[in-house]
């Protein structure tokens, strides 16, 4: 009977969580709060950094060198 119960509980294990390839954090919508670039994830926060970024502002070299990183 202890057998069965341990099936029934929901467990934690194989339960993946993606994480901001750009700024390491978890969305809180999980793989539906971002997009999968080849084997890196950029959450939607990110994502709209990257479109409203502007060309020569303090992080724009960064941001494209780590998209290089993922395209490469």
């Amino acid at each position: 009977m202890k057998e069965v119960h341990q099936l029934m509980v929901p467990s934690a294990r194989g339960v993946l969580l993606p994480r901001c390839y750009l700024c390491g954090e978890v969305p809180s919508q999980g793989i539906h709060g971002g997009v999968k670039i080849r084997k890196a994830f950029i959450c939607c926060e990110c994502e709209q950094d990257i479109v409203n970024m502007e060309v020569g502002s303090i992080y724009y070299q960064t941001v494209i060198n780590k998209l290089k990183e993922i395209l490469g």
